[in-house]
Protein backbone atom coordinates (compact mmCIF):
# COMPACT_ATOMS: atom_id res chain seq x y z
CA UNK A 1 0.00 0.00 0.00
CA UNK A 2 1.25 3.46 -0.86
CA UNK A 3 -0.13 6.81 0.10
CA UNK A 4 -1.33 9.46 -2.30
CA UNK A 5 -0.05 12.93 -1.35
CA UNK A 6 0.23 14.66 2.03
CA UNK A 7 -1.83 13.55 5.00
CA UNK A 8 -4.66 15.96 5.83
CA UNK A 9 -6.63 15.92 9.04
CA UNK A 10 -9.57 13.56 8.67
CA UNK A 11 -12.77 15.61 8.24
CA UNK A 12 -14.55 14.59 11.38
CA UNK A 13 -18.28 14.07 11.23
CA UNK A 14 -20.04 15.64 14.25
CA UNK A 15 -21.00 12.89 16.65
CA UNK A 16 -19.23 10.20 14.62
CA UNK A 17 -17.06 9.07 17.53
CA UNK A 18 -13.92 8.70 15.40
CA UNK A 19 -10.82 8.60 17.62
CA UNK A 20 -7.16 9.03 16.58
CA UNK A 21 -5.06 5.92 17.08
CA UNK A 22 -2.46 5.90 19.89
CA UNK A 23 -0.09 3.27 21.23
CA UNK A 24 -2.36 2.99 24.27
CA UNK A 25 -5.07 1.49 22.02
CA UNK A 26 -3.09 -1.71 21.52
CA UNK A 27 -4.90 -3.72 24.22
CA UNK A 28 -8.33 -2.82 22.85
CA UNK A 29 -7.30 -3.61 19.28
CA UNK A 30 -5.68 -6.90 20.28
CA UNK A 31 -8.92 -8.00 21.92
CA UNK A 32 -10.69 -7.74 18.57
CA UNK A 33 -7.79 -8.89 16.37
CA UNK A 34 -7.03 -12.01 18.42
CA UNK A 35 -10.67 -13.08 18.75
CA UNK A 36 -10.26 -15.31 15.70
CA UNK A 37 -7.49 -16.72 13.51
CA UNK A 38 -6.04 -14.55 10.73
CA UNK A 39 -3.24 -15.07 8.23
CA UNK A 40 -2.84 -11.64 6.63
CA UNK A 41 -0.16 -9.38 8.11
CA UNK A 42 -2.57 -6.45 8.41
CA UNK A 43 -4.51 -8.13 11.23
CA UNK A 44 -2.14 -6.90 13.93
CA UNK A 45 -2.00 -3.62 15.83
CA UNK A 46 1.68 -3.18 14.94
CA UNK A 47 0.98 -3.21 11.21
CA UNK A 48 -1.87 -0.73 11.55
CA UNK A 49 0.01 1.66 13.84
CA UNK A 50 3.20 2.05 11.76
CA UNK A 51 1.20 3.78 9.00
CA UNK A 52 0.22 6.69 11.22
CA UNK A 53 2.94 8.94 9.81
CA UNK A 54 1.47 8.54 6.32
CA UNK A 55 -2.26 8.27 6.99
CA UNK A 56 -4.60 9.88 9.46
CA UNK A 57 -5.78 6.75 11.30
CA UNK A 58 -8.94 6.81 13.38
CA UNK A 59 -11.15 4.14 14.84
CA UNK A 60 -14.71 3.78 16.02
CA UNK A 61 -16.88 1.12 17.62
CA UNK A 62 -19.89 0.59 15.37
CA UNK A 63 -22.53 -1.54 17.06
CA UNK A 64 -19.76 -3.14 19.12
CA UNK A 65 -17.45 -3.76 16.14
CA UNK A 66 -14.05 -2.13 15.73
CA UNK A 67 -13.74 -0.14 12.49
CA UNK A 68 -10.38 1.37 11.49
CA UNK A 69 -10.43 4.30 9.05
CA UNK A 70 -7.40 5.46 7.03
CA UNK A 71 -7.34 8.85 5.30
CA UNK A 72 -4.92 10.60 2.97
CA UNK A 73 -5.21 13.22 0.23
CA UNK A 74 -7.00 10.78 -2.07
CA UNK A 75 -9.77 9.86 0.36
CA UNK A 76 -10.75 7.52 3.17
CA UNK A 77 -11.16 3.75 3.42
CA UNK A 78 -11.48 0.98 5.97
CA UNK A 79 -8.11 -0.68 6.48
CA UNK A 80 -9.81 -3.91 7.60
CA UNK A 81 -13.35 -5.22 7.67
CA UNK A 82 -15.16 -4.30 10.91
CA UNK A 83 -13.98 -6.66 13.65
CA UNK A 84 -16.45 -8.31 16.00
CA UNK A 85 -20.02 -9.66 15.66
CA UNK A 86 -20.45 -8.17 12.18
CA UNK A 87 -23.78 -8.13 10.41
CA UNK A 88 -25.31 -6.24 7.50
CA UNK A 89 -26.17 -3.22 9.66
CA UNK A 90 -22.55 -2.83 10.83
CA UNK A 91 -21.20 -2.92 7.28
CA UNK A 92 -23.86 -0.51 6.03
CA UNK A 93 -23.12 1.96 8.82
CA UNK A 94 -19.36 1.72 8.22
CA UNK A 95 -19.84 2.49 4.54
CA UNK A 96 -22.10 5.36 5.58
CA UNK A 97 -19.26 6.89 7.57
CA UNK A 98 -16.91 6.46 4.59
CA UNK A 99 -19.39 8.06 2.22
CA UNK A 100 -19.65 11.05 4.53
CA UNK A 101 -15.85 11.41 4.50
CA UNK A 102 -15.29 10.95 0.78
CA UNK A 103 -16.33 13.60 -1.74
CA UNK A 104 -16.54 10.75 -4.24
CA UNK A 105 -18.38 7.73 -2.76
CA UNK A 106 -16.66 5.48 -5.31
CA UNK A 107 -13.55 5.79 -3.13
CA UNK A 108 -15.32 4.13 -0.19
CA UNK A 109 -13.96 0.61 0.21
CA UNK A 110 -12.75 -2.04 2.66
CA UNK A 111 -9.20 -3.27 2.14
CA UNK A 112 -7.38 -6.41 3.33
CA UNK A 113 -10.40 -8.70 3.36
CA UNK A 114 -9.49 -12.34 3.85
CA UNK A 115 -10.69 -15.15 1.63
CA UNK A 116 -12.98 -16.68 4.24
CA UNK A 117 -14.98 -13.43 4.48
CA UNK A 118 -15.87 -13.14 0.80
CA UNK A 119 -19.05 -15.21 1.00
CA UNK A 120 -20.41 -12.92 3.74
CA UNK A 121 -19.84 -9.74 1.71
CA UNK A 122 -21.03 -11.32 -1.54
CA UNK A 123 -24.20 -12.38 0.23
CA UNK A 124 -24.82 -8.74 1.13
CA UNK A 125 -24.43 -7.72 -2.51
CA UNK A 126 -20.97 -6.13 -2.30
CA UNK A 127 -18.42 -6.46 -5.09
CA UNK A 128 -14.81 -7.55 -4.54
CA UNK A 129 -11.51 -7.53 -6.38
CA UNK A 130 -8.14 -9.11 -5.65
CA UNK A 131 -5.56 -6.77 -4.08
CA UNK A 132 -2.69 -9.24 -4.11
CA UNK A 133 -1.19 -12.18 -2.25
CA UNK A 134 0.92 -12.49 0.87
CA UNK A 135 3.73 -15.03 1.04
CA UNK A 136 3.52 -17.59 3.84
CA UNK A 137 6.29 -20.05 4.65
CA UNK A 138 6.93 -22.97 6.96
CA UNK A 139 9.02 -21.61 9.84
CA UNK A 140 10.96 -24.84 10.24
CA UNK A 141 11.84 -24.88 6.53
CA UNK A 142 13.09 -21.28 6.69
CA UNK A 143 15.11 -22.04 9.83
CA UNK A 144 16.79 -25.07 8.23
CA UNK A 145 17.02 -24.14 4.52
CA UNK A 146 17.80 -27.78 3.85
CA UNK A 147 17.62 -29.72 0.60
CA UNK A 148 18.32 -28.85 -3.02
CA UNK A 149 15.48 -26.31 -3.11
CA UNK A 150 17.45 -23.99 -0.84
CA UNK A 151 20.98 -24.74 -2.01
CA UNK A 152 21.61 -21.18 -3.23
CA UNK A 153 20.23 -19.70 0.01
CA UNK A 154 22.54 -21.89 2.09
CA UNK A 155 25.46 -20.83 -0.08
CA UNK A 156 24.71 -17.17 0.72
CA UNK A 157 24.41 -17.93 4.44
CA UNK A 158 27.68 -19.87 4.41
CA UNK A 159 29.46 -17.14 2.47
CA UNK A 160 28.48 -14.51 5.00
CA UNK A 161 29.38 -16.71 7.98
CA UNK A 162 32.70 -17.78 6.46
CA UNK A 163 33.90 -14.34 5.39
CA UNK A 164 32.94 -12.12 8.32
CA UNK A 165 33.51 -11.79 12.03
CA UNK A 166 30.06 -10.76 13.13
CA UNK A 167 27.59 -10.69 15.97
CA UNK A 168 23.93 -11.70 15.72
CA UNK A 169 22.02 -10.11 18.56
CA UNK A 170 18.63 -8.96 19.70
CA UNK A 171 17.68 -5.39 18.81
CA UNK A 172 17.78 -2.72 21.53
CA UNK A 173 16.60 0.91 21.05
CA UNK A 174 20.13 2.33 21.25
CA UNK A 175 20.61 1.08 17.66
CA UNK A 176 17.59 2.99 16.29
CA UNK A 177 19.49 5.69 14.41
CA UNK A 178 21.93 3.16 12.95
CA UNK A 179 18.99 1.18 11.60
CA UNK A 180 17.52 4.31 10.03
CA UNK A 181 20.89 5.12 8.46
CA UNK A 182 21.21 1.60 7.06
CA UNK A 183 17.72 1.81 5.60
CA UNK A 184 18.65 5.09 3.89
CA UNK A 185 21.77 3.47 2.40
CA UNK A 186 19.76 0.44 1.27
CA UNK A 187 17.03 2.70 -0.14
CA UNK A 188 19.50 4.74 -2.18
CA UNK A 189 20.95 1.57 -3.71
CA UNK A 190 17.52 0.11 -4.47
CA UNK A 191 16.22 3.29 -6.09
CA UNK A 192 18.96 3.36 -8.74
CA UNK A 193 17.67 2.35 -12.15
CA UNK A 194 16.17 3.61 -15.43
CA UNK A 195 13.96 6.64 -15.02
CA UNK A 196 10.24 6.25 -15.47
CA UNK A 197 6.91 6.23 -13.71
CA UNK A 198 7.35 2.76 -12.25
CA UNK A 199 10.69 3.73 -10.70
CA UNK A 200 9.09 6.83 -9.21
CA UNK A 201 6.38 4.68 -7.65
CA UNK A 202 9.00 2.33 -6.25
CA UNK A 203 11.00 5.19 -4.79
CA UNK A 204 7.80 6.44 -3.17
CA UNK A 205 7.24 3.00 -1.64
CA UNK A 206 10.77 2.95 -0.25
CA UNK A 207 10.26 6.41 1.25
CA UNK A 208 6.98 5.30 2.80
CA UNK A 209 8.79 2.32 4.30
CA UNK A 210 11.33 4.64 5.90
CA UNK A 211 8.51 6.64 7.46
CA UNK A 212 6.94 3.45 8.84
CA UNK A 213 10.32 2.34 10.20
CA UNK A 214 10.75 5.61 12.09
CA UNK A 215 7.27 5.28 13.62
CA UNK A 216 7.94 1.69 14.64
CA UNK A 217 11.32 2.46 16.21
CA UNK A 218 9.91 5.43 18.13
CA UNK A 219 7.31 3.20 19.83
CA UNK A 220 9.21 -0.09 19.59
CA UNK A 221 8.76 -1.26 23.16
CA UNK A 222 5.10 -0.26 23.57
CA UNK A 223 4.27 -2.00 20.28
CA UNK A 224 5.72 -5.30 21.45
CA UNK A 225 7.94 -5.71 18.38
CA UNK A 226 10.70 -8.28 18.05
CA UNK A 227 13.92 -7.45 16.24
CA UNK A 228 17.42 -8.72 15.48
CA UNK A 229 20.67 -7.20 14.23
CA UNK A 230 23.79 -8.34 12.43
CA UNK A 231 26.87 -6.37 13.50
CA UNK A 232 30.33 -6.27 11.95
CA UNK A 233 32.91 -4.40 14.02
CA UNK A 234 30.02 -3.09 16.12
CA UNK A 235 28.20 -1.57 13.11
CA UNK A 236 24.76 -2.66 11.93
CA UNK A 237 24.92 -4.37 8.52
CA UNK A 238 21.46 -5.95 8.63
CA UNK A 239 18.31 -5.76 10.71
CA UNK A 240 14.91 -7.42 10.81
CA UNK A 241 11.73 -6.71 12.75
CA UNK A 242 8.48 -8.57 13.14
CA UNK A 243 5.45 -9.30 15.28
CA UNK A 244 3.01 -12.15 15.97
CA UNK A 245 -0.23 -12.22 14.02
CA UNK A 246 -1.55 -15.19 16.00
CA UNK A 247 -0.04 -17.75 18.35
CA UNK A 248 0.93 -19.78 15.28
CA UNK A 249 1.77 -17.11 12.70
CA UNK A 250 4.61 -14.57 12.82
CA UNK A 251 5.10 -11.67 10.39
CA UNK A 252 8.43 -10.31 9.17
CA UNK A 253 7.69 -6.61 8.73
CA UNK A 254 11.19 -5.32 7.87
CA UNK A 255 14.34 -6.98 6.59
CA UNK A 256 17.17 -4.75 5.38
CA UNK A 257 20.82 -5.54 4.69
CA UNK A 258 23.71 -3.40 3.52
CA UNK A 259 24.08 -3.72 -0.27
CA UNK A 260 27.74 -4.72 0.09
CA UNK A 261 27.18 -7.32 2.83
CA UNK A 262 26.83 -10.42 0.66
CA UNK A 263 24.71 -13.10 2.30
CA UNK A 264 23.67 -10.92 5.24
CA UNK A 265 19.99 -10.84 4.21
CA UNK A 266 19.79 -14.62 3.92
CA UNK A 267 21.68 -15.12 7.18
CA UNK A 268 19.54 -12.82 9.31
CA UNK A 269 16.29 -14.16 7.83
CA UNK A 270 17.29 -17.75 8.57
CA UNK A 271 18.38 -17.05 12.14
CA UNK A 272 15.37 -14.83 12.86
CA UNK A 273 13.05 -17.63 11.74
CA UNK A 274 15.03 -20.14 13.80
CA UNK A 275 14.53 -17.97 16.87
CA UNK A 276 10.77 -17.61 16.35
CA UNK A 277 10.12 -20.89 18.13
CA UNK A 278 6.51 -21.74 18.84
CA UNK A 279 5.30 -20.33 15.52
CA UNK A 280 4.47 -22.65 12.66
CA UNK A 281 4.36 -20.20 9.80
CA UNK A 282 6.05 -16.98 8.71
CA UNK A 283 4.18 -14.28 6.77
CA UNK A 284 6.55 -12.14 4.66
CA UNK A 285 3.81 -9.84 3.36
CA UNK A 286 3.12 -9.13 -0.33
CA UNK A 287 5.30 -8.18 -3.29
CA UNK A 288 3.66 -4.77 -3.95
CA UNK A 289 3.25 -5.80 -7.57
CA UNK A 290 7.03 -5.70 -8.17
CA UNK A 291 8.37 -8.55 -10.31
CA UNK A 292 11.84 -8.54 -8.74
CA UNK A 293 10.39 -8.78 -5.23
CA UNK A 294 8.03 -11.51 -6.40
CA UNK A 295 10.97 -13.54 -7.74
CA UNK A 296 12.84 -13.24 -4.43
CA UNK A 297 9.83 -14.27 -2.35
CA UNK A 298 8.97 -17.17 -4.67
CA UNK A 299 12.58 -18.39 -4.46
CA UNK A 300 11.98 -19.22 -0.79
CA UNK A 301 9.22 -21.64 -1.86
CA UNK A 302 6.13 -20.34 -0.01
CA UNK A 303 3.76 -22.96 1.33
CA UNK A 304 0.79 -20.69 0.64
CA UNK A 305 -0.07 -17.50 -1.21
CA UNK A 306 -2.76 -15.91 0.93
CA UNK A 307 -5.09 -13.69 -1.11
CA UNK A 308 -6.19 -10.26 0.10
CA UNK A 309 -9.31 -8.62 -1.34
CA UNK A 310 -10.91 -5.20 -1.58
CA UNK A 311 -14.66 -4.78 -1.04
CA UNK A 312 -16.47 -2.04 -2.92
CA UNK A 313 -20.00 -0.83 -2.37
CA UNK A 314 -20.42 1.44 -5.40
Amino acid sequence: MTRQGPVPALPLVPGSGLKPITAADRELFDGFLRAQEHELAEYAFQDIYVWKGLFDIRWQLIRGCLSVFFSDASGSFLYLPPLGPVDAAVVEEAFGVLDSLNANPALSRIENVEENSLAFFSGLGYRHCLRGHEYIYSRTEMAALSGNRFKSKRACVNYFAGNNRFEYRRYVPSFAEECVGLYETWMAARAVGPTGEKDNVYRGMLSDGLNCLRVMLADYESLGMEGALLLIKGKVVAFTFGYPITDRMFCVLFEVAHPEAKGAAQYIFRDFCAGAKGYRRINCMDDSGLENLKRVKMSYRPSRLAPAYIINAH
